[in-house]
This record gives structure tokens, C-alpha cells and sequence, in this order.
């Protein structure tokens, strides 16, 4: 996948834990479909399209179409339409049940290798069902692809979701990267009924309109964000308790740090709004390290 400078590619440890990188490697040795829970309800599918606010000139990006719950409303919608599926029975499957669309197309591909600038020269709209074991990174990923999505409304576990929309209290290493590049929106929850398999969790449909640079001006996004996964190196400790752990410091430069940001060192991680992580940041490299 090729990034945009601008939103340059977070590093891979922080974006595919270990769990993850497990999953993705019993996907491919034929398990394609671990994680996947197949949307059945068509009102929720229409629901879903609908949020896409799709005009005749979109252009869409659908991620796991599994059996065409979105797809067959998507085709209908968008100036072109791809699919991205892992699973080669259903990418074969997709393709001979939407043989008559000009504008459709589909990629049997892993949508954490798709390169979007192969099939887009401009900006187009991302719809998805996504795996839940995959939806964390498939999301970071395309928040710095290039071209870059106008925006993404996706279907992901609800805890997801919820931690992605949080606001400073609730805040987590997740929220703080994902609202650096885009203003989600939690539009409606998904019961686990609407599916086959039923999961055992409830879903919800996440908005995500990207902006055109970063939230907050920080000198490069990568380090920023490592920096704020520094932060949350111990989430419930106090926030110069668990900077003092992630960057392996001395508690000097961190208060100095702090008292720059005018940041009390006593709050947990959680509190602090985005624009206070850029402070802190800031601040940070300007304090003289030894």
C-alpha cells in the first residue's frame, strides 16, 4: 500500500499486535473466513449505504463483501464499485453474480496488501462490513493510503466503535490516531441477529470523514502517535507515571514537559484531548534530553 507524505505510514507494530498478525496468518493458510459474520438483514444494509451519502460520480471501495448484503445496494449507487475479498469462493462468487454490472469489480486480495492507488486516481468512499478480527488495522491503514478515502462508514464491533468516537475521559491510544486524521461518528448499533453466523457481541455502523491534513499540527503524525502510545503505556496510572514508563525516562524532563503543556501530571492518559497530546508532544521535543 502506498501512503501520502502527509499521513505518513504508522509503524507497523503499533498498527498489527501480535493477535492480529496471527489471525491474518491462519486467514491465508485458509481460513479466510475466521472472524467473518455475514450481514442477512437488508435494513441495515440499506441503512449502511444510505450513511455513504453516495452521488452518481462516487466511487467506491468495499471491504469484505463476504456474500453481497452491501454489494448488490452499492452497485446500484456508486459510479464504480470494487471489492476487496479475501476468500477466494466468495470473491468467485461475487464475480459471477455481478457479471452484468460494467461498474462493478473484484479483487481477490487481503485488504491490508491492497494498494487503492492501482484502481483510484482521486478520492473515493469506503462502505464495509468488516472481520472483526481484522477491523482495528484495516481502518489505521487506510486513514494514511493514498489516494486517501473521502470517507469511511464502516461496521465494526461496538466496543470498536465506541473507543474510535471517544471523547477526553474515554480517550485511548485508538482514538487519539483515528481522530488525528478524521471526525468519526457512531450512527446506529447493529444487533447480532442481523447476522450469520450470530456473533455473540453487538455491532454498530461508524462514520469517518477525513480531513484533508492532520487534526493538529505535529511535526510528523508517525512519532506523534508513538509518542501518545508512550502515554498509554499504562493507561491507569497517572499520565507522568506511564509517560515515565513508555519513553524510559527520568521524571525531570517529563514534568518539565508537562509544566510546559500546562498538563497536570496527576491526570490518567484517558483525560487528555487531542490537542493536548500535540502540546504534550511539542512540548516534549523541546525539553533537552540527555
Amino acid at each position: 500500500m502506498v501512503h501520502d507524505p502527509l499521513l505518513p505510514n504508522i509503524t507497523r507494530e503499533l498498527l498489527l499486535p501480535l493477535a492480529i498478525r496471527t489471525n491474518r496468518r491462519l486467514a491465508k493458510a485458509g481460513r479466510s473466513r475466521l472472524g467473518q459474520n455475514f450481514l442477512v438483514d437488508y435494513d441495515v444494509a440499506k441503512r449502511t449505504v444510505a450513511a455513504a451519502q453516495l452521488s452518481d460520480d462516487d466511487d467506491v471501495l468495499e471491504i469484505g463483501p463476504g456474500k453481497g448484503a452491501l454489494t448488490r445496494i452499492l452497485v446500484h449507487r456508486a459510479r464504480k464499485l470494487l471489492a476487496v475479498e479475501l476468500d477466494p469462493d466468495l470473491s468467485d462468487a461475487l464475480s459471477e453474480r455481478f457479471a452484468e454490472y460494467e461498474n462493478f469489480t473484484v479483487v481477490n486480495r487481503d485488504a491490508l496488501d491492497f494498494d487503492p492507488a492501482e484502481y483510484f486516481t482521486d478520492r473515493y468512499k469506503i462502505v464495509a462490513n468488516l472481520p472483526y478480527y481484522a477491523a482495528t488495522p484495516i481502518i489505521r491503514e487506510f486513514l494514511a493510503s493514498k489516494p486517501r478515502p473521502k470517507s469511511l462508514v464502516v461496521m465494526v464491533q461496538k466496543e470498536v466503535a465506541v473507543n474510535i468516537a471517544a471523547s477526553p475521559g474515554n480517550m485511548t491510544l485508538l482514538s487519539v490516531m483515528v481522530q488525528l486524521y478524521g471526525a468519526p461518528k457512531i450512527l446506529f448499533s447493529v444487533p447480532p441477529r442481523s447476522f450469520r453466523p450470530m456473533p455473540k457481541v453487538t455491532s454498530a455502523v461508524l462514520r469517518i470523514d477525513l480531513y484533508d491534513r492532520p487534526a493538529v499540527a505535529v511535526g510528523s503524525p508517525d512519532s506523534f502517535i508513538e509518542f501518545a502510545a508512550a502515554g498509554f503505556r499504562a493507561p491507569r496510572k497517572q499520565i507522568r507515571n506511564s509517560l515515565r514508563l513508555g519513553l524510559d525516562s527520568d521524571a525531570d524532563p517529563i514534568k518539565a514537559a508537562l509544566d510546559a503543556a500546562r498538563i497536570d501530571g496527576s491526570r490518567r492518559p484517558s483525560t487528555l484531548s487531542l490537542s493536548e497530546w500535540a502540546s504534550l508532544y511539542e512540548s516534549w521535543n523541546g525539553i533537552p534530553q540527555d
